[in-house]
């Protein structure tokens, strides 16, 4: 049956059910925000919050396995993960509200894999490391609403192809650092708006395929075009 819990407060946290779709539910009796100082693995079972607008904190490793289940569709709430990782099998269904993605991870910061569950629920996922490089790999192919990169040092790398952001796209870099493809012939699709705040697009490593980039605002910064098709709504710099 379901599991309740009202501690607001573990270092790691194993969420190991009977099934799949056992439910773990978070009870905020004492404040709310539940805080994770070490790792959460959700191997198998189906975690969430009971009150909505509630805050997951995990400042380690976040991870769904191939029978686990992070979310109910129903969240607005802020998640703060220091990397998030869905398992062949696994799904995410993100909170209305901000997911932040804070570490560097040793290989993806925001890794689904082939075949895992991501499902935006018209939220934003932020990468917001203070430094080093983020690296996100969408392998499950489920598109994005809002992203959103706001970093102080380093690079965002983008480690697969086919990303489609179905809202907008907010990019603020420091002024020598750039998001670009891991490998040149990732393509990205914005249907919304392309904010480049500061930073650099493209750089370091150029896209060499064929580019939707939506209405382009240019704030500051420098946006290096695909070698390939660059089909843009607007520009205004």
């Amino acid at each position: 049956g379901g599991t309740h819990i009202r501690e607001t407060r573990f270092h790691h946290l194993i969420i190991n059910r009977d099934a799949s779709s056992t439910n773990t539910l978070w009870r905020d009796v004492s404040g709310n925000t539940l805080t994770i100082d070490g790792d959460f693995t959700i191997t198998k079972g189906t975690f969430f919050r009971n009150t909505a607008a509630d805050t997951l904190t995990v400042t380690g490793d976040v991870s769904v396995g191939a029978t686990g289940k992070l979310g109910d569709g129903s969240e607005s709430g802020t998640n703060n993960f220091g990397s998030l990782t869905i398992a062949s099998g696994g799904t995410f269904i993100a909170t209305s509200g901000t997911t932040t993605i804070t570490s560097i991870a040793s290989s993806w910061s925001f890794d689904t894999v082939s075949n895992s569950t991501f499902t935006h629920n018209n939220g934003t996922i932020k990468f917001a490391a203070s430094s080093g490089d983020q690296k996100i790999r969408n392998l499950g192919g489920e598109n994005f609403y809002n992203l959103t990169v706001d970093m102080a040092n380093g690079d965002l790398v983008q480690g697969s192809t086919g990303f489609i952001v179905e809202n907008n796209l907010d990019i603020t870099l420091a002024a020598d650092h750039t998001w670009r493809p891991n490998t040149t012939s990732h393509t990205l699709t914005v249907l919304g708006n392309l904010y480049l705040t500061t930073g650099k697009i493209g750089d370091t490593t150029q896209f060499t395929g064929t580019m939707n980039w939506g209405n382009v605002t240019i704030n500051s910064g420098e946006f290096i075009l695909s070698t390939g098709t660059n089909n843009v709504s607007g520009i205004r710099n």
